[in-house]
């Protein structure tokens, strides 16, 4: 008996090429050698959350020797630090790194990316709105507001809960602009709403929040990034998948 392939299966299979093939990458740290700053400076280079951690133990580096997970390349990007306050936060800022700085996002899109941590913790991003007309990933600036996106419990705290990553696990994230929640964070212009007028930012930072778990949440956190990508939304290429679906399933019932 000859199994006809599934229309359903066909058409995630066609928006999930679509998404890949349309993904504009930031970084995968594959050009940069081991040690390099790429894109995140040093956690305690940030005087907003600098007081959270010990001074002179953090860092922020490509490495080659990082957990095994499935899609990474031969080098990863390594954050460590220690955190000394209770439920505390880290602003991982990209602010004029060595490479790849301020690295420039279309805020009309969404964004990607493979992290690995071993302490759980919540993560929500600071996007600029610097109205840059650079191309995606590259130097899109650094001035104007900065609005905290993806916030998903807890809105009230600043920063606001984003996304929960658990501990020993690869995981891939993604944040869809639009989709908000969007809560300024700093500057004259942020305002809970993430415009600018060329619909273009830069990726400020990464807020790496801790859980409030009765002090259990202190100590060393090691965090790797791989594969950042600015991605379309789904939604964007619904239309054309399912075109493509009805066609292949139409061939299939042809046959």
């Amino acid at each position: 008996m000859i199994m006809k392939p599934n229309p359903l299966s066909i058409y995630a299979l066609l928006v999930g090429l679509a998404l890949a093939a349309n993904a504009q990458p930031i970084t995968d740290f594959e050009a940069n050698a081991p040690g390099d700053e790429v894109a995140f400076r040093n956690p305690s280079f940030s005087g907003s959350t600098a007081g959270n951690i010990e001074a002179g133990t953090s860092f922020a580096r490509v490495t080659d020797a990082f957990p095994a997970g499935d899609g990474l390349g031969d080098q990863v990007y390594q954050i460590s630090y220690n955190l000394t306050t209770p439920a505390g936060w880290v602003r991982l800022t990209t602010f004029n790194a060595a490479n790849v700085p301020n690295p420039t996002v279309d805020l009309a899109l969404g964004l990607s990316f493979d992290i690995y941590t071993d302490r759980q913790l919540y993560l929500t991003l600071g996007l600029r709105e610097t109205g840059t007309t650079a191309d995606i990933g590259a130097n899109g600036g650094s001035t104007g507001g900065i609005e905290w996106v993806g916030g998903l419990a807890n809105e009230a705290l600043s920063p606001p809960l984003g996304q929960l990553v658990e501990a020993g696990a690869w995981t891939t994230l993604t944040y869809w602009f639009p989709d908000g929640p969007v809560k300024a964070f700093a500057g004259a212009t942020a305002d809970g709403d993430l415009t600018s007028a060329t619909g273009k930012g830069v990726l400020e930072h990464l807020a790496l929040i801790a859980p409030d778990i009765a002090g259990d949440e202190l100590g060393v956190y090691n965090i790797y990034l791989d594969n950042l990508v600015v991605i379309p939304e789904p939604s964007s290429l619904v239309l054309a998948g399912l075109g493509l679906a009805a066609l292949a399933a139409l061939r299939l019932r042809r046959r």
